[in-house]
């Protein structure tokens, strides 16, 4: 257990930049968590600020700019600069959700912010990577109907980080908002808020090609992920599963944190897990957990994407 956060809070923007975790924005809301994204809540409201964790420190430090009040959002880092996008705000009543238009950059080194309004690819819960030069989003969540059910997006769109230039990607295969994390030239999707998901997709930056390139132990709709040394780490509501991408070997591990929609980042042999929303509320908590842990546990895992029988999974105290 580590340094908490200033403020509990859930469906933030986060990246990892040299030792150091900056958190933006998020839901601060209090109630019942709901798969899709119009909930109903007791209390509901967004944050607008920025937080940076030092992991060597084990150090929080509030960054002086006020940012949009939204959540559900994502963002990327790329040259110095942290890119925020998408996710939605509420109106003043708190009773209308918009999808933000804004994008929002922030110089970390010269601690200044500005705003541009040319995104194309408006949608919460959208997955991205920085590739190269270019950011990368897809999927997400457009609209809800009056009956509370996601419109969701099968698009893909390229930022050119350089240029400033957008271009259309192309479509996925099914409308979805899955959770993405790059490695190499591929960008894995993982989990689906459109009712959870088994698969894991793979799209191949070089080639434009959709492979299926495994499967889940569990399904999962909000899951959070991490990548070291061949493996994915994917984390939700207890249970971590692990992906090799060469093996393509699944584990599952239970944990002792029920949370949902955190941040998991590796770094220097941890993984560390941040916020998230657990039992109504929205949490400050931070864990770490080293990865010698996995290697003295003892699992079940399966090689050929075998779904016939899962057994339950060894338990990984904290």
């Amino acid at each position: 257990i580590l340094s908490p956060l200033k403020r509990g809070v859930y469906s933030f923007a986060s990246v990892l930049v040299d030792g150091q975790i900056y958190i933006v924005g998020g839901s601060t809301s209090c109630g019942p968590f709901q798969s899709n994204i119009r909930s109903t809540l007791f209390w509901e409201k967004y944050s607008n600020m920025m937080y940076r964790y030092d992991i060597k420190q084990d150090k929080w430090e509030t960054i002086r700019h006020k940012f949009r009040e939204r959540a559900y959002h994502t963002a990327g880092y790329y040259d110095g600069k942290i890119f925020i996008l998408g996710g939605k705000r509420l109106s003043e009543t708190r009773i209308v959700d918009y999808l933000d238009n804004a994008i929002e950059i922030y110089d970390i080194k010269r601690d200044t912010v500005w705003t541009d309004y040319t995104n194309p690819h408006q949608a919460t819960l959208l997955g991205s990577v920085v590739y190269k030069d270019n950011m990368i989003v897809l999927g997400g969540v457009k609209k809800v109907l009056q009956n509370n059910e996601g419109v969701y997006s099968d698009e893909m769109h390229l930022w050119n980080l350089k240029s400033g230039y957008w271009y259309e990607l192309g479509k996925m295969p099914i409308r979805q908002a899955p959770e993405t994390i790059l490695v190499d030239h591929c960008i894995y999707l993982i989990g689906n808020r459109n009712g959870g998901g088994w698969s894991i997709e793979c799209y191949n930056l070089l080639t434009g090609a959709w492979t299926n390139a495994g499967h889940l132990l569990y399904r999962l709709g909000w899951p959070s992920l991490a990548y070291h040394n061949d493996i994915i780490y994917i984390f939700e509501q207890g249970v971590v599963q692990t992906f090799n991408i060469k093996s393509r070997q699944v584990r599952s591990y239970m944990i002792d944190l029920k949370l949902k929609s955190p941040a998991l980042y590796y770094f220097d042999g941890k993984l560390y897990i941040l916020g998230g929303f657990y039992m109504g509320d929205p949490s400050r908590n931070v864990y770490s957990v080293d990865l010698k842990e996995f290697d003295k546990t003892e699992v079940d895992y399966y090689y050929n994407l075998s779904l016939i029988h899962i057994s339950e999974p060894t338990r990984l105290a904290l």
